[in-house]
């Protein structure tokens, strides 16, 4: 069952900002089926916390979904993939509702909100907030995110 996603004003800026609809829709939906249930979600290459303070903090989830995460700690090649825009070269910012955004969204339609998704950030600006620990570890993938990375902390 998909989770219920609220878009902040510029979270819906980022996503018109990629230029690509058929990624900002993959996007859409890696916000509702992929986000971690538990705030703040276990740190991986993949998913992390931006910042716990002040609470309740701000979590992070790669544009990729688990299965195609999974393939890629399989394999022992290099994933090349020739397209410019990919939801795996950007980064979903959420955070769980305010009290107020929660009872609007009720009051409004009767929705339970999951998660408020505040930026969608490239990958080439985000980079700065992985830890040290994190980004050796997805410096070890094969895919067009390892690439990004290793430019970055090359130049």
């Amino acid at each position: 069952m998909p989770l219920s996603i609220d878009w902040t004003q510029m979270a819906n800026v980022d996503l018109l900002g990629i230029g690509d609809p058929s990624v900002a829709a993959e996007l859409v939906q890696l916000a509702q089926f992929e986000l971690d249930l538990a705030f703040l979600p276990v740190t991986s290459e993949d998913q992390g916390t931006v910042r716990r303070e002040p609470a309740p903090g701000v979590a992070w989830r790669r544009g990729i979904r688990r299965d195609v995460a999974w393939r890629y700690l399989q394999t022992e090649t290099s994933y090349e993939d020739p397209s410019r825009y990919r939801a795996c070269d950007y980064a979903i910012m959420y955070r769980p509702p305010t009290e107020s955004e929660y009872l609007a969204a009720a009051a409004a339609n009767g929705r339970k909100v999951d998660f408020v998704v505040v930026r969608v950030v490239a990958s080439s600006a985000f980079a700065q907030h992985m830890s040290h620990e994190i980004a050796a570890r997805a410096l070890q993938l094969g895919d067009p995110w390892t690439q990004l990375l290793r430019a970055v902390s090359e130049g």
